[in-house]
C-alpha cells in the first residue's frame, strides 16, 4: 500500500490520498446511487482509496457520464497511474463526496473533487510488494 500512496502522491494535482477501511467501503456502498456503477466496481476490488484533486489533475480517461438504455450511468474508468494493479476509478455522488469530506476532514474547496480508486494490491505472478 505504501507504493500505491507514494505513486498517487507524486501525480500532479492530487492533494490527498486516504485508504478506505472495510467499514467505509460498506458505508459508501449503502450511500451511493444505483446509477453510479463505477463506484460499485471500485468497491469490489481488493483495496480502495480516495483521492482529492484540484484542476491541475489530468483529464478523465473516458466519459464521466454515459447513457445506456435510456438511463444516465456513471461508468467505471481506468486509472492508468495504477494500471499494473487492475485499477479502476469513478467519481462518487455528492452524498458520498460529502460523507468522505466529513469522515476524513478533507479540503472543502470548490475547486477540489474526490475520486474513488479500486485496485488489486498485488496481481497474481507479480513481484510487487506494498
Amino acid at each position: 500500500m505504501d507504493k500505491v500512496i507514494k505513486t498517487l502522491n507524486a501525480v500532479r494535482g492530487i492533494l490527498d490520498v486516504k485508504v478506505l477501511s472495510k467499514e467505509d467501503k460498506q458505508k459508501i456502498f449503502e450511500l451511493e446511487k444505483e446509477e453510479n456503477v463505477g463506484v460499485f466496481e471500485c468497491l469490489k476490488r481488493k483495496s480502495a482509496v480516495i483521492i482529492v484533486h484540484d484542476s491541475e489533475f489530468r483529464d478523465p480517461v473516458g466519459d464521466l457520464v454515459v447513457v445506456k438504455e435510456g438511463k444516465v450511468v456513471f461508468p467505471v474508468l481506468e486509472f492508468p497511474e495504477l494500471g499494473y494493479m487492475n485499477s479502476v476509478s469513478s467519481s462518487p455522488s455528492q452524498e458520498v463526496h460529502d460523507f468522505l469530506v466529513k469522515r476524513y476532514g478533507l479540503k472543502r474547496d470548490k475547486e477540489c473533487a474526490t475520486i474513488v480508486i479500486g485496485f488489486d494490491e498485488e496481481l497474481p505472478g507479480s513481484s510487487h510488494r506494498s
